[in-house]
């Protein structure tokens, strides 16, 4: 059996520029010449935890409506997805408490909502595709 997902990048987040760089500073620890780096690490969610129906499956989400797609190619499913109504704006790491903490700022988007359909690759009784809850 394969797993394949292929899908628009904003299936996955709307934000396409990121200029986050990647910083530092010395003088952490008891000698002062520890490095600290903040090196963003950003995970999100994959296709096949939002949509279910992919699995052992060949499927492709494009958001809003291509045209021209091949033959080969049959429309499964219609999912949405709708922005947060907040957006983290900044983060900071207290090193005594091992605690992070967020501050968010409303979303200008705030539930506007995104368009996707899904396709799969043959005819016949394909899985349909939807978005887990």
């Amino acid at each position: 059996m394969y797993d394949l997902v292929l899908c628009a990048a904003s299936f996955l987040n709307t934000e396409t520029y990121n200029a986050n760089k990647n910083q530092s500073f010395q003088g952490a620890g008891s000698y002062g010449d520890i490095k600290v780096r903040d090196r963003r690490m950003y995970v999100c969610k994959t296709p096949f935890s939002l949509a279910m129906g992919t699995a052992h499956q060949i499927t492709l989400i494009l958001e809003g409506n291509p045209g021209n797609l091949p033959d080969i190619l049959t429309p499964v499913g219609e999912l949405e997805r709708k922005e947060a109504p907040q957006l983290v704006s900044a983060y900071a790491f207290d090193l005594q408490k091992n605690a992070l903490s967020t501050q968010c700022i409303p979303n200008p988007n705030a539930d506007r909502v995104h368009r996707f359909t899904a396709y799969k690759v043959g005819a016949g009784p394909l899985l349909p595709v939807t978005l887990n809850a």
